[in-house]
């Protein structure tokens, strides 16, 4: 749609002024204080980093735009004029979940996708939590000690615990201790691990074994006749 230039300099007159504004002053998502891009569909104002994130979102979610460099229309306007970013965090933090201050811009992306395309933060936080405790706890016993991480990774499986798993071991790049050495340590591990360790054990124990010990065990065992016993 084109945009005539009277109407192109009337709208960002307005986004600009609505952009200084307290509430809009500060990024709605990571609280930096300065904003030059803002998401016309979700009516909020952002920082750099954030709006980048907001397009991996996709246009069909949050459609970002400067504030000096696009032209807006007249809805996207009133969209903004309705929106601002304490109303936005009105109705995507409804929950009252705190807004985080990440230091590594994969947390940030994380959560951005959690609350605009997600949705998780619109319910109450002890709503939430009565949601997967059975899984929760199941995902605790395997090491990953963080019941609100894990809570949000089976919340966007919607309950699949391993699909939950992997998203936990992709955020951590390390999966915890008892879930790597389980198949081999477990009590159900299977006989080529059984048997593996067996050697192992084997190996060990003669490395440290003095020859008067090697020869009493060589003598206990039925490898050669008494005749043919090349200890004797």
């Amino acid at each position: 749609m084109k945009i005539d230039r009277k109407t192109a300099e009337k709208n960002e007159k307005i986004v600009l002024e609505l952009s200084r504004k307290e509430e809009n002053s500060y990024c709605c998502d990571c609280g930096q204080k300065g904003v030059r891009w803002a998401s016309a569909t979700i009516g909020c104002f952002l920082c750099i980093n954030c709006a980048g994130m907001h397009r991996r979102l996709g246009t069909h979610i949050s459609k970002i735009k400067s504030l000096t460099l696009d032209s807006w229309t007249d809805k996207e306007i009133e969209g903004m004029v309705r929106g601002g970013n304490r109303s936005v965090n009105g109705c995507y933090l409804a929950g009252g979940e705190e807004r985080p201050c990440p230091k590594e811009p994969k947390d940030m992306e994380r959560y951005i996708k959690e609350k605009y395309e997600m949705k998780l933060f619109q319910k109450r936080k002890e709503a939430r939590g009565e949601q997967y405790g059975s899984e929760v706890s199941v995902l605790g016993e395997m090491g990953f000690s963080d019941s609100d991480r894990a809570r949000r990774a089976l919340l966007r499986t919607e309950g699949n615990v391993e699909e939950a798993i992997s998203i936990l071991v992709e955020d951590t790049k390390e999966a915890p201790l008892e879930s790597k050495l389980a198949d081999v340590f477990d009590g159900g591990a299977d006989e080529e691990h059984t048997e593996e360790r067996d050697v192992w054990e084997e190996v060990q124990t003669e490395d440290q074994e003095g020859p008067a010990e090697r020869r009493e065990r060589f003598e206990g065992e039925t490898l050669f006749d008494d005749e043919e016993n090349p200890w004797m």
